[in-house]
């Protein structure tokens, strides 16, 4: 096992952005810097590290003691205890469990801060409540802002809306993003396939080449093996007409290869990943991405800032 091997710690499900030279050109470029975005709901196990920005069409699950960067959704957007996320964009409502932490909240409904969670900004479509102890710096509602965690009187509702949150929010269209994961999908599912792949697998070694089959079940407790063969610039294509389903305990690596190494699963279902398992490329779901969420570990936050509440008139 040598340095390019990439763990999702305690089977939280991470579709890694390992994007080389060869394999970006055959991807629509917007799509380059996500690590997943999905045509359907959106989960992230516990415990998992999420290394690019999450966009979904519709909610998305973060687990408790996960760090993630940005998260886009088309829906709503829930963040487990002791999380960490860069800035959350919701259409719907927004929440950050207890003792987690997020920068900018952008919701299009109502937004929640869990007791002693933490935020930088927050705009809310409706109300917002502040949990015991959270903290946060400036918090605009249409709502009324309340809970323990508001150090201010002024909670009267303001005049924000949808559209002026999403004047706020950096730009990211989930439709068109889906509209070029399709593209991305019909040139990865062109190239001529050099291997046939079965509906179950336990542990194997694969060589660089273009992979076709249906759903894919991996055994669980396999050892998933990418051999680079000492290439620079390695590439895996995954094209799968079904879901992807790896059950628990398995383990993925790519060992023999240079930095330029390229994994990438195009698939035509589900990608569904079992407790305890390590998955290594990226990946392409046009349903949902889910994945076993096992016990959390908890972790030490800094101490609250006092809040300020205001009434935004955009």
């Amino acid at each position: 096992m040598n340095k390019y091997w990439v763990n999702i710690s305690l089977g939280g499900i991470l579709l890694f952005n390992s994007i080389g030279s060869i394999a970006s050109l055959l991807l629509a470029p917007d799509l380059v810097g996500y690590s997943a975005v999905a045509g359907a709901a959106l989960s992230v196990a516990a415990d998992s590290v999420v290394t690019d920005d999450l966009g979904a069409k519709a909610a998305v699950n973060i687990g408790a003691s996960t760090q993630t960067k940005n998260i886009y959704s088309g829906a709503a957007v829930a963040a487990g205890a002791f999380s960490n996320s860069g800035n959350i964009f919701a259409i719907a409502a927004a929440g950050i469990a207890a003792n987690a932490s997020a920068k900018n909240i952008y919701a299009g409904a109502a937004a929640v801060l869990g007791a002693g969670a933490s935020a930088k900004n927050i705009y809310s479509g409706a109300a917002v409540s502040l949990g015991a102890s959270s903290s946060s710096q400036d918090v605009y509602a249409v709502g009324a802002i309340t809970g323990a965690g508001t150090n201010s009187s002024s909670v009267g509702a303001g005049a924000i809306t949808t559209p002026a949150i999403s004047a706020y929010k950096e730009t990211f269209d989930i439709e068109q993003a889906l509209i070029q994961i399709d593209i991305s999908q019909k040139s990865l599912s062109s190239l001529e396939h050099d291997f046939e792949l079965g509906v179950g697998l336990g542990s194997n070694t694969f060589v660089p080449g273009i992979y076709k089959g249906s759903a894919l079940t991996i055994a669980s407790n396999s050892i998933i093996q990418f051999d680079g063969n000492d290439e620079e610039a390695p590439l895996w294509v995954f094209n799968l007409g079904a879901a992807l389903v790896v059950g628990a305990g398995n383990r993925f690596e790519i060992i023999n290869a240079g930095p330029g190494a390229s994994v990438i699963w195009n698939l035509g279902g589900a990608l569904d990943l079992g407790a305890g398992t390590s998955f290594v490329g990226t990946a392409f779901v046009t349903g949902a991405a889910t994945a076993a969420t096992p016990n959390a570990r908890s972790r030490s936050l800094p101490p609250p800032t006092p809040a300020r509440t205001h009434s935004l008139t955009p």
